[in-house]
């Protein structure tokens, strides 16, 4: 064994002969301490007395070279600092209204911020998107109750813009209270016949199909290929199964 100086912290230490020209500090923690000196700096306070503190809760980190602890993320209390840190110093709440306008057309206030793909105002808290019209919700009259089914109690729009988090305009009911009042408001997609987007056949079709029709055993399955549509859609429409509105 030889006895070489280290490089980091001068105290005096043993290696193997063949270490010799390879070693250069006594532990591991003053080799990471050199590597942030050359790369990150004297300032940074992992090489500078003793272990850097989490930049989000000032807890002691457990190695060199990170920022946050491993805490951050997993309690609601360091979840919310991390956030916190995220958004610029910004709480929850004054980072959400800094994402509405509340000059839209109609007296609506206007998510500004991320969308999915529905055209709803979506946002993250506790790691998690949540609907802004929710939040909002939330804010104003507090939980929305649970319900039963698989959507629950939906937020749904007086106003019809998806967009908007005016508490004045949205009104709590469910699944098939929405759909109602999306068919009463005339916005239900018209997909009757012709206007199915995977249609293959036309009214013509229908109606000569059903002139050529006339009861005969395997005439469907000729039918079928002669439009190029399977045997059951021929079925359905000579028995006014599908295509019952001519």
């Amino acid at each position: 064994m030889i006895t070489l100086n280290c490089n980091m912290c001068g105290k005096k230490y043993q290696v193997e002969p063949y270490r010799k020209n390879i070693s250069r500090f006594c532990s591991r923690d003053c080799q990471q301490k050199e590597f942030l000196r050359i790369r990150k700096g004297e300032d940074h306070p992992g090489w500078k007395g003793g272990k850097p503190k989490c930049e989000v809760c000032g807890k002691k980190l457990s190695t060199y070279g990170t920022k946050r602890c491993i805490n951050c993320g997993k309690s609601d209390e360091h979840r919310e600092k991390l956030a916190i840190a995220k958004r610029g110093g910004l709480t929850f709440e004054e980072y959400f209204w800094s994402k509405v306008n509340k000059r839209g057309e109609g007296g609506c206030w206007n998510w500004t911020g991320v969308f999915n793909k529905g055209g709803y105002g979506m946002v993250k808290k506790n790691s998690k998107y949540i609907k802004a019209t929710r939040i909002v919700w939330e804010m104003f009259n507090g939980k929305v109750p649970k319900g039963k089914g698989w959507h629950g109690v939906c937020v749904c729009h007086k106003c019809d813009n998806r967009a908007c988090v005016n508490p004045k305009h949205l009104f709590l009911g469910t699944q098939a209270d929405n759909m109602r009042d999306m068919v009463a408001k005339g916005r239900s997609p018209n997909n009757v016949g012709e206007h199915n987007p995977n249609v293959k056949l036309g009214r013509k079709d229908i109606f000569k199909i059903r002139k050529l029709y006339t009861g005969e055993y395997g005439q469907q399955t000729s039918l079928a290929k002669q439009f190029g549509v399977a045997q059951n859609t021929i079925y359905d429409i000579v028995n006014n199964n599908s295509w019952s509105h001519i």
